[in-house]
């Protein structure tokens, strides 16, 4: 045989040795378009009242499609990122751009209420109705509203995700007629209707150990989360004020809140980005966890999970250092006009 055709043998078999290579590693490219939700078309007239509002309405979800690999982070970032599991995601398209551990199950304290905060905003029909803290409501943690306050219920709402209130998660359950095992339960649909297959909760506050999510799950969850108004409000305040009323709906006492989130302050020292909201939690058996959503200068929208950091301070700081090698890592993204 000639060399040309010899040449001509071996470049054909090159390329189908390189066709079947790229067809087995297809499975390996996952991740994330922003479409509807497949559950958005379900009317509430069809289901039960707790079933509907576990599916909820509109709902944008991440799902599966081709994207790139995550980037390995660097010898700098892997010794200085010390928790246990981390992720970094783009906000819109639910990329994954790095991570460690990302995929595993782990106690998610309580980055659990922002899943709660979905379950119950899609039950709330009035804001301003008054509800009453009883002594059922009352969960360990930091004392934030008291047995016999009086708040409106978008304050309360506002409150239980600024200040992290364990007891307000059983208010605002109670509010909405849900019993805690039905709130519960419905957290458990709306994580199964959106794929976050990691996550399993037994305490809609995030009190039990065995409330367990992924990073990578809890990231796309606070993405859901921050696509809801009163969430994304809530989430991205650095103070609140609120009032206690009397039975009469007239104003009594004015408190102020402080977000536990310190990256959401004004204070804060970031660099390249500003923090647009996110969600702290700690319990003794997870450590001390983070979600929180950022944007460049260019429009360029990334979230960050920190689950297991050693201490209080170093959440925030390992948060950050992710979010400055994310944006530095990948191309910014100027938004179309």
């Amino acid at each position: 045989m000639k060399p040309i055709f010899l040449r001509q043998a071996l470049g054909i078999v090159v390329g189908l040795l390189i066709i079947a290579m790229l067809t087995q590693l297809r499975p390996v490219f996952v991740d994330a378009t922003v479409q509807p939700s497949p559950i958005s078309p379900i009317s509430s007239s069809v289901l039960p009242m707790s079933e509907s509002a576990a599916l909820g309405g509109m709902r944008t979800t991440l799902k599966s499609a081709p994207a790139a690999l995550p980037i390995p982070f660097d010898e700098t970032l892997d010794r200085d990122v010390t928790a246990r599991h981390v992720v970094v995601i783009d906000a819109n398209t639910g990329e994954q751009i790095g991570g460690r551990g990302a995929g595993v199950a782990y106690p998610m304290a309580s980055l659990t209420k922002l899943l709660a905060a979905l379950v119950v905003v899609d039950r709330i029909e009035g804001w301003k109705q008054l509800v009453e803290i009883l002594p059922s409501d009352i969960r360990e943690g930091e004392t934030v509203v008291h047995v016999g306050d009086r708040m409106e219920l978008y304050d309360l709402f506002v409150v239980t995700l600024v200040r992290s209130s364990n007891t307000g998660v059983e208010a605002l359950a109670r509010s909405v007629g849900f019993t805690r095992g039905e709130l519960t339960s419905a957290m458990n649909a709306v994580a199964a209707a959106n794929g976050w297959t990691t996550i399993y909760v037994t305490d809609p506050t995030g009190l039990s150990p065995t409330t367990v999510g992924s990073a990578a799950d809890i990231a796309r969850i606070l993405a859901v989360a921050l696509s809801r108004r009163e969430i994304a409000s809530a989430l991205g305040t650095a103070q609140y004020q609120w009032s206690t009323y009397s039975v009469e709906h007239v104003p009594l006492k004015r408190y102020s809140t402080i977000s536990t989130n310190e990256l959401i302050h004004p204070t804060a020292k970031t660099v390249g980005y500003t923090t647009t909201g996110g969600k702290t939690g700690y319990i003794p058996e997870s450590g001390y966890n983070i979600a929180v959503e950022a944007v460049n200068a260019h429009g360029r929208r990334l979230i960050a999970v920190v689950l297991g950091a050693a201490t209080f301070d170093r959440r925030f700081v390992e948060a950050d250092a992710l979010l400055r090698w994310a944006f530095d890592a990948t191309p910014s993204v100027q938004p179309s006009l």
